[in-house]
């Protein structure tokens, strides 16, 4: 097996834990309509997906899913709401980070809006430094799991795709990534993240 080069995280619920159930409730303190309800209007449509390529602008989203949730919805509880979902950082992620990249080149690659980035970046600022580059969709023009965002990783990288591994919580991601020879894991678990790298002779 190559060695691995580099090492490409999936920030949410790879890196920090978050909960999209806070963004609803948060809405539901100034709607007054309940979160499960605001939570199952909302979608996940082609919308959204135009919103973390960058093509969307916040104060259309921001407009489109007031309407999917049947809600008046000001821009600043916009705002606010879709920013209230970021946790903690997984179990043993600062540590992992500050000495993995002391072996492997490492680097994020979220789908993510300019919206999230105004907030996670400031917020994990200090850990965050210990990437290469974050790459984020919105700046990109396209979403995990289409192949031109891995593409555009690699090229950056300027590596074979079996020299890399991408980490990422959702299955979709992991197999976009692997259909480009990319090493994948799935995150279920921190310990089960660090436990398949170490499998990949992944050092830290």
């Amino acid at each position: 097996m190559a060695k691995i080069e580099a090492v490409i995280l999936d920030l949410g619920n790879t890196v920090f834990y978050i909960d999209f159930d806070l963004c609803f409730q948060y809405w539901e303190n100034v709607s007054g309509v309940d979160w499960q309800i605001l939570k199952e209007r909302f979608a996940w449509d082609e919308q959204h997906i135009k919103f973390e390529e960058g093509i969307l602008s916040e104060e259309l989203y921001c407009e489109h899913i007031a309407g999917l949730m049947k809600i008046d919805l000001s821009f600043k509880d916009f705002i606010i709401g879709w920013n209230e979902l970021y946790l903690d950082y997984l179990d043993g992620m600062e540590d992992f980070m500050c000495s993995v990249n002391k072996n492997h080149r490492l680097l994020a690659l979220s789908n993510t809006n300019a919206t999230h980035e105004r907030v996670w970046g400031p917020r994990y600022e200090t850990l965050f430094s210990e990437f290469e580059k974050v790459f984020a969709s919105h700046k990109m023009g396209a979403v995990k799991p289409n192949a031109m965002i891995y593409q555009q990783v690699l090229d950056y990288l300027d590596l074979p795709a079996e020299q890399t591994v991408f980490c990422d919580d959702k299955i979709e991601n992991v197999d976009g990534a692997r259909d480009m020879g990319m090493h994948a894991i799935q995150v279920v678990s921190a310990q089960q993240m660090y436990a398949d790298l170490r499998a990949l002779d992944v050092q830290w």
